[in-house]
């Protein structure tokens, strides 16, 4: 298990607008780890996980983009049944999750990001 920082960035939800974002990312040399997009009516989020979020946030500021940082933790299951066990240790300690979304997957094993409402208490429960 380790900890990253998400950036969340509310966009229009029209044709070319998440292709706009990553061509202004990919200017500035960012490397997208993982990545989630959702639209709802007129807008959409774009969730990430960026190599360098600080200057992710400048450039995103720069572009008038609105955004929110989250802690997050990765976690790696090898299997279904074991992300199942890491959800059901977090569910039975009362541990919101807010959203999870797969980042890396190989032959051993798939990484998750996990966004939890109280990331010390998933830490401490997950034994980080």
């Amino acid at each position: 298990m380790n900890e990253d920082v998400q950036l969340s960035i509310v966009v229009e939800n029209k044709p070319n607008t998440l292709a706009t974002l990553m061509k202004k990312l990919r200017d500035e040399f960012i490397e997208i780890k993982a990545i989630i997009a959702e639209g709802a009516g007129d807008r959409g989020i774009v969730r990430m996980i960026v190599n360098e979020p600080e200057k992710t946030g400048k450039i995103l500021e720069k572009e008038g983009y609105k955004y929110a940082k989250d802690r997050v933790l990765v976690v790696n299951a090898k299997d279904n049944e074991e992300l199942q066990t890491i959800l059901n240790k977090l569910g039975t300690n009362n541990v919101n999750l807010k959203c999870i979304y797969l980042c890396d997957k190989n032959a051993n094993f798939s990484s998750f990001i996990l966004v939890c409402e109280d990331i010390e208490r998933a830490k401490k429960v997950l034994g980080g």
